[in-house]
């Protein structure tokens, strides 16, 4: 099957392209990123401005084009701090799907944390022990205590 994943930053927009196997192998067929500063201007308003907007929307409709020709089957879309703390980041996800038909979920801190555990799972060594994971972005701070399985 193959799938996107797209993550909507305060600073960047991430697309992600992988056929999933029915193994759960995963194989990234196409990446892409767009700098849209989302946040430029909003962290003072605590809104997101109309131009950053329009750039957000503008690149999630070349991802919808490049999904579209690559016959992505599913998107999952999640947006973080900039959206989620902008008294109008509401109006930024109905532009979105107007636009392109992508449902953009909000996400909490918390479940941003989460999935960047998830991510990095794979990775860590049991043996070695508790890890620390500090994602920093452009609107906030994750930091995990984790192991391999919690």
């Amino acid at each position: 099957m193959r799938v996107a994943a797209i993550d909507i930053g305060t600073n960047s927009c991430h697309l992600v392209v992988a056929d999933v196997g029915r193994d759960g192998q995963i194989a990234v067929v196409h990446q892409a990123r767009d700098q849209v500063e989302l946040g430029r201007g909003a962290l003072s308003r605590n809104a997101l401005t109309d131009e950053a907007m329009l750039r957000g929307v503008e690149a999630l409709a070349s991802f919808r084009r490049a999904m579209d020709a690559l016959g992505v089957e599913a998107v999952e879309c999640t947006a973080t701090s900039a959206v989620r703390e902008a008294k109008n980041g509401n109006e930024f996800c109905r532009r979105v799907r107007e636009k392109t038909d992508i449902h953009v979920r909000v996400i909490t801190g918390v479940d941003e944390a989460r999935l960047i555990w998830l991510g990095v799972r794979p990775q860590l060594d049991p043996a070695r022990g508790p890890a620390i994971l500090v994602d920093i972005g452009g609107g906030s701070v994750e930091i995990v205590l984790c192991d391999a399985d919690r």
